[in-house]
């Protein structure tokens, strides 16, 4: 299994990341708009695309962890959710 903490490496140029975490967080919106809406395979499918271009926002793998258990994949919420807390521990 990849290292889904590192996808770019080292050497991923910094002037970059401010593009990738906006293109993450206007994922993690739609991402949003389709658990409200109902939508959670495509809300799986967002957040996990946000995480690709932002791997450290924890309120994505918090609502991932939500939407992976809710859809019977308890293994994967359980990872996910580890992943939160290990990011933000004062937000879980």
């Amino acid at each position: 299994m990849p290292n889904r903490c590192a996808p770019f490496g080292s050497n991923f140029p910094k002037r970059n990341a401010r593009r990738f975490a906006t293109g993450a967080a206007r994922l993690f919106a739609v991402a949003a708009e389709h658990q409200c809406a109902g939508r959670l395979d495509d809300a799986i499918l967002d957040y996990t695309l946000a995480l690709s271009l932002y791997p450290n926002m924890g309120e994505a793998y918090n609502n991932l962890s939500d939407r992976l258990r809710g859809t019977g994949r308890p293994d994967a919420a359980v990872a996910c959710y580890r992943r939160a807390i290990a990011l933000r521990p004062r937000n879980s």
